[in-house]
């Protein structure tokens, strides 16, 4: 599920607050991938990333970008 940039930061915050309620801590990694993409081929990276076993739900984190 994609989230726009003002959900995702109200999104991030409800989640971890639940699972602190659980949890004494919780650990988050945020990449921003956006400009990355902006310098590459994406037919060739597309035609690699397919060629390799990777997870459908992956797959499709990169394509929709």
């Amino acid at each position: 599920m994609m989230l726009s940039l003002t959900s995702s930061p109200l999104s991030l915050q409800h989640h971890v607050t639940r699972l602190l309620e659980s949890n004494a801590y919780v650990r988050c990694l945020i990449v921003d991938f956006s400009k990355a993409f902006d310098t590459i081929d994406h037919v060739i990276l597309l035609s690699k990333l397919k060629r390799l076993t990777l997870a459908n739900n992956v797959l499709n984190l990169v394509i929709d970008f």
